[in-house]
């Protein structure tokens, strides 16, 4: 049989992302209005458009006398094949920590490595500070969004202006991070002077 997918502009990736993730939660597709509203576009022509180009390329298809008429091929491409962009907003130090920069572009990572989350961002490590994680110089790491934490996870965390990716210990009044490399020792820091940005999810490395 033959395979009709082709790969797909950037745009056609989130929508056909979108349509697939909400298929998932629903248990059917967006309406043409839905996805309207959701990327901003100013007419339906726009989404009808799109949806003709994925099944004209085989990543959805069409359900005859349906009000929401499409679905997602049974032989979609998988997770690993879908792709969406993500910003990657700079540097941040496994070592010693660096200052702050907001420095924004994109990167394109499979939908696998976000699961179900929506606000995630992509940082470049500089250092070896958390090499027994197998995280390493030029590694980037994939973070969720998020301003709070739990005892044990991998943080991106900005104290006095300057950032750095580090495990963390909470207690009453203060938080520790701590390295994941036995020639560099934890330290403890008020938690009135921590900010933390995100959580570790995901890691891309190149060979």
């Amino acid at each position: 049989m033959l395979d009709r997918r082709v790969g797909l502009t950037p745009k056609m990736k989130k929508v056909y992302t979108y349509i697939c993730e909400y298929y998932e939660r629903h248990g059917y597709a967006p309406t043409t209005v839905e996805i309207q509203q959701h990327f901003g576009f100013s007419s339906s022509a726009t989404v009808a458009k799109y949806i003709r180009e994925l099944i004209d390329r085989g990543y959805l298809m069409k359900l005859p006398r349906k009000h929401r008429g499409i679905a997602p091929l049974p032989t979609s491409p998988s997770e690993e094949s879908v792709t969406t962009d993500i910003p990657l907003m700079g540097y941040v130090a496994a070592g010693v920590p660096i200052e702050k920069t907001t420095t924004f572009e994109t990167i394109e990572v499979p939908i696998s490595l976000l699961g179900n989350r929506k606000k995630v961002f992509a940082l470049k490590v500089m250092g070896d500070s958390m090499i027994e994680d197998h995280i390493i110089d030029g590694d980037i790491v994939l973070v969720e969004n998020r301003t709070t934490a739990h005892p044990g996870e991998i943080c991106v965390v900005e104290v006095d202006g300057e950032v750095t990716l580090k495990r963390v210990r909470l207690g009453k009044d203060w938080i520790e991070l701590i390295p994941s490399n036995p020639t560099m020792a934890p330290f403890k820091v008020p938690t009135a002077d921590v900010i933390i940005h995100g959580v570790l999810v995901g890691l891309l490395r190149k060979y």
